[in-house]
């Protein structure tokens, strides 16, 4: 249960930060595939986890749902989704930790400082769920 509830804490703050930064770089005229791109990984994340822990109740303890074949597919896909997950949030927490200092100090990059603490805190969020949500059997 508490798999759902995080996903689900997520799924809610991921639906508004997504269009919000969208239409943030829009109105400051932008490059909106920048914006973009730096949203896939907590995009994955919330697709990802949405599927297996909203959309098909799914556990991250494999005994929870041994008794039944369509939740151990679900186990099965979470269990080998999870290391690349946790490699991805990773490395997006620290890119756009990096992005956000570097835009920080340059002039004409101040709209991105927004974009980059959006996306650095969604990234950090999405590294929580990847590892509270850890596989166990």
């Amino acid at each position: 249960m508490q798999a759902h509830s995080t996903t689900v804490f997520y799924l809610v703050l991921w639906a508004v930060y997504l269009p919000a930064i969208l239409w943030y770089v829009r109105r400051k005229r932008h490059s909106l595939a920048i914006a973009a791109f730096s949203a896939i990984v907590p995009s994955l994340v919330a697709l990802d986890a949405g599927y297996v822990f909203v959309l098909n109740r799914g556990e991250a303890v494999r005994q929870f749902v041994a008794y039944s074949a369509s939740g151990m597919d679900v186990w099965s896909h979470w269990a080998s989704a999870w290391p690349m997950l946790l490699l991805l949030t990773l490395l997006a927490a620290a890119g756009h930790f990096v992005w956000g200092l570097v835009a920080s100090f340059r002039e004409r990059y101040d709209v991105w400082v927004v974009v980059a603490v959006a996306s650095g805190i969604m990234s950090l969020l999405a590294l929580l769920v990847v590892v509270s949500t850890a596989p166990t059997a």
